[in-house]
């Protein structure tokens, strides 16, 4: 249960920090709003989307097959 908390709060600060320095969401949206906690409990299934996304960003959208040499 530890490490669930530990990493829901590490998603938690991802997404919060990526919701402020978005400037295309007021930060006065509510759905915003209710969508962090949601995004941060459901980590295991949003944190390897986070990843696979910063990822392809630094590879120059170089595909998950190509990264991992699966053609």
């Amino acid at each position: 249960m530890p490490a669930y908390l530990l990493f829901t709060a590490g998603v938690f600060c991802i997404a919060l920090y990526k919701f402020f320095k978005d400037e295309t969401t007021p930060g006065t949206h509510l759905e915003s709003w209710i969508f962090l906690p949601i995004i941060a409990l459901l980590w295991p299934l949003t944190l390897p989307t986070i990843l696979r996304k910063k990822l392809l960003a630094k590879s120059g959208g170089a595909t998950v097959a190509n990264l991992t040499g699966v053609v």
